[in-house]
């Protein structure tokens, strides 16, 4: 690169800068804007023009070029030179200094080379300060060789927000770009000794795998549940990879001090284990620091990956939202309480979230969670009213679709409300016939595959089923949904061997639990059903009408009339109530399951349509009401209900 005099000028000022500051961990991007007199967004400009290179990078090169002549002095240890040249872990100084010169801090400990002052200088390569070392044969063998990066441009959006940053460069001819666009977002580890920010770390690791997934050019993007299944597991990059069939893994970790955050970020090549690319990233312990991170993770990664950002994904998925401190802090907690999927756990995260709302009532993804909360809570877990429930999740859901969060999101919890309280079917079939095949589908947004199953539409669901299984690989919920799709297309054989499969692996998992215990009784294997049964009871307080239901029919079939009894007096007492969970639906399955009394059957079916039952969205597909449908009180139904509007 070609400089003038003005920028020999500012390159000899930044030299003797950093010459000064570098052994200093403290120093980054503001300390070093603030001795040019600059602001951090413009020393970035002036920077990208000068060296082609941001600041961050610079400084951590600056350290690495400096760090090559104590280890090759052999007088100090990794862990001395990465603190003297301004590393404050020297885990990462051993990551940034192997990946800058294609070998080890220790392997230049072993074999340590000349002097620095007599065959080590410093060069450009392009715009990039490289280190030259003689590589020569002497009589210690010495390993080093000559090393050079060049740089890949990459135009982002987010890089203008004063992170410091050091980013190893690939080469400009990189394979990358015929490898298959897939990636997997590990859970972030935490390695501070503040176990509370294990909170932040699952929240920065579900922001990223958001935000990656919805920019259209990845093959696929593997989902929270399936990544999160490998928390804590002692598997290498590529055995992770394999199991989730991707070519990337994104890693990290997070330090914090004080008020500093510093997270390590790191892009592996499956299939080699090669570091494609390390991020390092600066800052203080402030939301719009966090999400100026965020925005800029997915950029980088989106770069090196080859995948391209449009115009209005760099608009919707890269915008960057900025709540109050606190609000986001509650909101985070809510989050990490919300996937233990219980009662007890769903009560604290909506605490949490209307704390986060009071805090901040322009946090839009604080009012989706919130909606999603109660959307759940009025469906099968007769955990609160149901028309309380939809009420309050309506008006959640459409302020945070008002504030424009997340629109995919927040639209895919309206529908399944529309769906399963309303009976919207011209608003499903309207989406069904225009989208519905457009989009994967995940733990919280199936009810929209429910919607085709319930609808007959087995072949269609099938399909939509495999594609959100390539990204979530390991949801039990979908496999399950699979499962019950294959039996309806008569193919009860795969139907098995998929749940038998899941058994072994979902045994703690409430909602899977329940679910296959709902699938093995449709396909009539009721000794499979009551064995999940008993066991997601024993393990869980789940009380739902479903299981209600479900224990009535074994405790019949094992003729514990006792039992029978009192399970059917619980449903009853539940429809009093005005539990959720369609108590007055299971009564007519009891009356036509175990008592064989049609007629009383149906006037329970009238009792679930005056109380706006959801489970009433299964009158088309049910089993037991099969022998039925001719009957004019089931067409009646089944009018009412909606389904003749089906096209």
């Amino acid at each position: 690169m070609n400089h003038s005099t003005r920028d020999r000028e500012f390159l000899n000022t930044l030299e003797r800068i950093l010459a000064s500051n570098f052994h200093r961990d403290d120093f980054g991007v503001r300390e070093f804007a603030k001795l040019l007199h600059m602001s951090r967004s413009q020393l970035h400009r002036r920077m990208i023009q000068v060296s082609g290179i941001s600041p961050g990078a610079y400084i951590n090169e600056y350290r690495l070029n400096k760090a090559l002549p104590f280890l090759q002095q052999g007088t100090m240890t990794v862990s001395e030179v990465a603190f003297e040249v301004g590393f404050n872990s020297a885990s990462y100084f051993s990551t940034a200094f192997k990946k800058y010169y294609s070998i080890s801090p220790k392997q230049v400990e072993i074999h340590p080379a000349k002097p620095a002052t007599s065959d080590t200088k410093v060069v450009h390569s392009g715009s990039t300060p490289v280190i030259e070392i003689d590589s020569r044969p002497s009589d210690d063998k010495r390993i080093l060789s000559s090393v050079a990066f060049l740089i890949v441009p990459i135009s982002l959006v987010a890089i203008l927000f004063g992170w410091e940053l050091f980013s190893s460069r690939s080469e400009i001819n990189s394979p990358l770009a015929t490898k298959d666009k897939s990636l997997a977002v590990l859970p972030f580890q935490n390695y501070s000794n503040d176990q509370s920010l294990d909170v932040f770390c699952d929240g920065m690791t579900d922001e990223l795998i958001s935000k990656l997934s919805q920019l259209e050019d990845f093959d696929r993007v593997i989902s929270r549940t399936s990544a999160f299944k490998f928390k804590d597991m002692q598997l290498t990059v590529p055995e992770i990879a394999s199991e989730l069939g991707v070519s990337f893994i994104l890693e990290g970790n997070l330090q914090k001090t004080e008020e500093e955050i510093r997270i390590n970020v790191q892009l592996i090549d499956a299939g080699t284990d090669d570091h494609v690319w390390t991020d390092q990233y600066t800052g203080e312990w402030e939301p719009d620091n966090i999400f100026n991170m965020q925005e800029e993770i997915t950029s980088f990664v989106a770069g090196h990956m080859k995948v391209a950002i449009s115009i209005d994904e760099s608009e919707r998925v890269l915008a960057i939202t900025r709540p109050n401190k606190d609000a986001y802090n509650r909101y985070l907690q809510a989050k990490f309480q919300m996937y233990g999927s219980d009662e007890e756990s769903m009560k604290n995260a909506r605490q949490m979230l209307e704390e986060s709302i009071e805090l901040d009532s322009t946090f839009s993804a604080a009012y989706t969670e919130l909606g999603y909360i109660w959307l759940v809570g009025g469906l099968a877990e007769g955990i609160r009213n149901q028309n309380i429930a939809w009420q309050k999740a309506k008006y959640y859901l459409s302020k945070a679709q008002h504030l424009d969060h997340s629109p995919i999101k927040t639209e895919f919890h309206l529908l399944q409300g529309y769906f399963y309280f309303d009976w919207d079917f011209v608003r499903l079939e309207e989406f069904y016939h225009t989208k519905f095949t457009q989009y994967t589908y995940d733990r919280e947004s199936c009810g929209l595959i429910d919607y085709a199953i319930k609808t007959g539409r087995f072949e269609s669901a099938l399909s939509v089923i495999n594609n959100s299984i390539e990204a979530d690989p390991l949801e039990a919920s979908l496999v399950s949904f699979k499962a019950r799709t294959l039996w309806f297309l008569g193919k009860k054989n795969e139907a098995m061997d998929l749940l038998m499969k899941l058994d072994r692996l979902n045994k703690n998992d409430w909602f899977y639990l329940r679910e296959a215990a709902h699938t093995y009784y449709i396909m009539e294997e009721y000794d499979q059903s009551g064995r999940v049964l008993d066991l997601v009871m024993e393990r869980f307080e789940d009380r739902s009408p479903l299981l209600i239901w479900l224990k009535l029919f074994y405790s019949h079939r094992h003729r514990n009339n006792a039992q029978v009894k009192a399970l059917g007096d619980e449903l009853e007492k539940a429809y009093q109530n005005g539990a959720s969970g369609s108590p007055a639906w299971f009564m007519a399955l009891y009356h036509l399951g175990v008592k064989k009394d049609v007629d009383a059957a149906f006037e329970w079916l009238e009792n679930s349509y005056e109380a706006n039952e959801v489970e009433l969205t299964w009158l088309k597909q049910e089993p037991l009401l099969a022998p039925h449908r001719r009957d004019e009180r089931y067409q009646s139904l089944y009018r009412r209900i909606g389904f003749d509007q089906l096209r």
